[in-house]
C-alpha cells in the first residue's frame, strides 16, 4: 500500500499541466518552513519526508534522486532487509512511540493529505477532466 500510494501520487503529479503554477493560498511560512505551494514543491516535500520517517525506526536513508517512487521502493527494501524493523519493535523517540507499521501508515497518510490539497488546487485551475483522480477524491469533494 505504501508503494501504491507513491505511484498514485506520481500519477496525480504527472497529470498536472504546469508543475510550477502556485496556489496563492499556500504561499506562507510556518514553524516547519515554507509551505509547498505548487505541484513540484509538493512532490519534493512528500519525497523528502522519507528519511525522517525511516529515522524513527533507526534506518538511515540518504537518497538524493528526487524520485518519489524509486525512493519509496528503496525505503521498503531497507525495511525488508532490516531484521529488527521487520519485527515491528516499538521505539520511543522525540516523545513519540514509533513502529515500522506506523512508519508505513505515515507514508500513506502524508501522501494522501498532500495529494488531496494538490488535487483540489489542480481541478480548480485546470478542471476535473484534466487531472488524474487516482485517489478518487472527486467522489468526496463537491464539484
Amino acid at each position: 500500500m505504501a508503494l501504491k500510494s507513491a505511484v498514485d501520487f506520481q500519477k496525480l503529479y504527472d497529470s498536472i499541466p504546469d508543475k510550477e503554477c502556485n496556489d496563492d493560498s499556500k504561499i506562507r511560512t510556518t514553524f516547519y518552513g515554507k509551505v509547498p505551494s505548487n505541484a513540484k514543491e509538493m512532490l519534493l516535500h512528500v519525497d523528502k519526508v522519507t528519511a525522517y520517517y525511516l529515522s524513527r525506526i533507526n534506518i538511515n536513508f540518504s537518497e538524493d534522486k528526487n524520485d518519489l517512487v524509486a525512493n519509496r521502493i528503496q525505503s521498503l527494501k531497507l525495511i525488508e532487509s532490516d531484521k529488527e524493523a521487520m519485527s515491528n519493535p516499538t521505539i520511543f523517540i522525540d516523545n513519540e512511540y514509533w513502529t515500522t507499521a506506523k512508519v508505513l501508515r505515515r507514508f500513506i497518510w502524508h501522501d494522501r493529505i498532500h495529494a488531496r490539497a494538490l488535487y483540489r488546487f489542480a481541478v480548480k485551475k485546470w478542471g476535473y477532466e484534466n487531472i488524474c483522480d487516482v485517489f478518487k477524491f472527486g467522489m468526496t469533494l463537491a464539484k
